[in-house]
């Protein structure tokens, strides 16, 4: 549980996040950024399909499945997703990932986009992977960083590469436990981000821009409130003294109001030429 206390206290707020993971996710947005940019550097923008692919198979694990099921769930219904986990775990290398490995499934082929997605780009069940997607003739989009094994890899199966931006803080792998990876928590956005723009250009998911849209009409733009209501006020009738300049109800010029009945003087000429009602 998460003790809000520790926000107004920074030395026990750093005492508490040793693995740095709130840092990592505060600079989420940044590496999107620089992810979009340098997915369009690497010509995906510059792509000219020529319609879609049946299906996309996404490889990985951890974070990489996570943004396959977010590209599932953007999809048109004419393209499938199927998110590619490991088929087995064998922790018997220097690292929890290089006893991983990856199986096509029998029906994949040239129609297909195999995306194979890592965070390190060192492990050898990918690579495989990649040969064997090759051999059937898949397309294939590699999401490595860059001058990893994978990114070499991707260039010799003729795939293409796109890179993963890193993140700026250092993990310290301190408190980790020594049978399960240590994985970036904002990694899921730096494989999401090229994993979309992708989608978008070969027509796998319609990603229309964001629009700013106007607020309702009667509500305010903060947080919604009700606009007050506009007060009623009403108006006197003004009293005008006898024989004094009354304004007239037509285009015609102000006239004397006539003195009252009984008094015996004669009606007042008016001021100006008549009203031409």
């Amino acid at each position: 549980m998460f003790d809000d206390s520790l926000l107004d206290d920074p030395a026990a707020l750093q005492r508490a996040d040793r693995r740095r993971e709130l840092l990592s996710l505060a600079g989420a947005g940044a590496r999107i950024r620089v992810a979009l940019r340098r997915a369009d550097a690497a010509g995906v923008n510059a792509l000219n399909p020529e319609g879609r692919p049946r299906a996309v198979l996404v490889a990985g694990h951890g974070g990489v499945l996570t943004a396959a099921a977010v590209l599932a769930a953007l999809a048109v219904p004419s393209c499938q997703v199927w998110p590619l986990p490991p088929a087995d775990a064998r922790p018997a290398g220097p690292a929890f990932t290089d006893g991983e490995s990856w199986q096509l499934p029998g029906w994949a082929g040239p129609l297909d986009l195999v995306v194979l997605a890592s965070a390190g780009g060192r492990e050898g069940g990918m690579i495989n992977l990649a040969e064997q997607a090759y051999s059937r003739g898949c397309a294939i989009a590699v999401i490595a960083p860059d001058g990893s094994e994978l990114a070499e890899a991707a260039l010799q199966v003729r795939g293409l590469p796109l890179p993963f931006e890193p993140s700026a803080v250092e993990p310290d792998g301190a408190d980790a436990e020594p049978d399960l990876p240590a994985e970036d928590p904002a990694a899921l956005w730096a494989v999401l981000a090229p994993l979309l723009t992708l989608a978008d250009r070969i027509g796998v998911a319609a990603l229309a821009p964001a629009r700013w849209r106007p607020p309702p009409t009667g509500w305010t733009r903060s947080r919604c409130a009700a606009a007050p209501t506009p007060r009623r006020t009403t108006t006197r009738r003004r009293r005008w003294p006898a024989n004094s300049p009354r304004p007239s109800r037509c285009c015609g010029p102000t006239a004397p109001r006539p003195p009252p009945r009984g008094s015996g003087s004669p009606p007042p000429s008016p001021t100006g030429p008549a009203c031409p009602r």
